[in-house]
């Protein structure tokens, strides 16, 4: 793949800073836009290797300067607001996931920008008891969900107006390196090292865990493809199998010979409680992107454990 100039919007956040690292090492000229101006942890290790931008995509003449003066060949969309229990303002859920989506496709289309990723959430979906297909019906059970499904839709409708690629990843459950730690996996395998209980609010709640490094996978794999795509399409990025967070903990408490206790209680990192079960069909990712997923549970927790088990200072709870 030829090395490309690439714009990242959250760069800061979870998903937004492993992509950064995986584009860096693969030798593309990475800009990374933020609306906070202090750098975060997350990008100590690259901060010579990434141009930063401070802008606020929900200001169409901030995001229209940067781009003008970035000028990239495509952007990665990683910015959200809403995921988190902290982020429960309504007009910001809003302003972020549509406003600023639809401020980046209009500044993308002024300056030729050849293609969007955008990186949708499986709440957009609302849960169901079946394996999920990208066509499948949008029933979301959050404003977080519902305003993600508009974007998704907005994208579709542009598709048709504009001559941009996109493309909108709905990943599942992910969780890996630089989570935040009040999340569900980093609470877990945190308290886990430590031998410390681990508190579930809702053990039987069911999800698809996904790596965050196959997510990063799927990026690039959509990057690959972009030329054979048209239009807007929606791809599913899970392991495509379902599993409980109780499960997840045990699986968790086994590989790494914890001698925690599974109490069930309160959770810092619980997911959102009102969906019961999350399973992606990733059946068009692999016939389309030829991408599928690297990491089980096991090898996923593995892999973290041994990544936060450096930085278990930053993670004490």
């Amino acid at each position: 793949m030829e090395n490309l100039k690439i714009l990242i919007t959250g760069v800061s956040g979870f998903i937004g800073s492993n992509v950064a690292h995986h584009l860096v090492n693969e030798n593309h000229e990475v800009f990374g836009l933020s609306r906070n101006s202090k750098l975060s942890w997350r990008l100590d290790d690259i901060k010579e290797k990434v141009t930063f931008v401070s802008a606020d995509i929900t200001s169409y003449e901030h995001l229209k300067n940067s781009i003008r003066t970035i000028k990239p060949d495509g952007i990665i969309h990683c910015a959200q607001y809403g995921a988190y229990p902290d982020e429960s303002k309504t007009s910001e859920i809003y302003n972020v996931n549509l406003t600023g989506l639809f401020n980046i496709l209009e500044v993308s289309s002024e300056f030729n920008v050849k293609w969007l990723i955008n990186l949708g959430t499986s709440f957009e979906y609302g849960g169901s008891t079946h394996k999920l297909v990208e066509g499948s019906k949008i029933k979301p059970k959050s404003y977080y969900g519902l305003f993600k499904a508009e974007g998704t839709n907005l994208l579709s409708l542009y598709a048709g107006i504009k001559k941009i690629k996109l493309v909108t990843l709905r990943v599942f459950q992910a969780y890996g390196p630089y989570e935040a730690k009040e999340r569900l996996a980093p609470y877990v395998i945190y308290n886990l090292l430590e031998n410390n209980p681990i508190k579930l609010n809702n053990p039987h709640l069911r999800r698809d865990f996904v790596y965050v490094k196959d997510v990063v996978s799927a990026v690039e794999k959509t990057i690959r493809a972009m030329d054979r795509l048209d239009g807007h399409e929606i791809f599913n990025i899970g392991s495509g199998k379902s599993k409980s967070i109780e499960y997840f903990a045990k699986m968790g408490k086994k590989v790494l010979g914890s001698d925690s206790k599974i109490v069930y209680g309160n959770s810092v990192g619980k997911p959102e409680d009102s969906v019961s079960q999350l399973v992606a069909n990733i059946t068009k990712a692999r016939n389309m992107i030829g991408w599928n997923p690297d990491y089980d549970i096991k090898k996923g927790i593995k892999d973290f454990s041994n990544w936060l088990g450096e930085r278990i200072n930053y993670y004490k709870q």
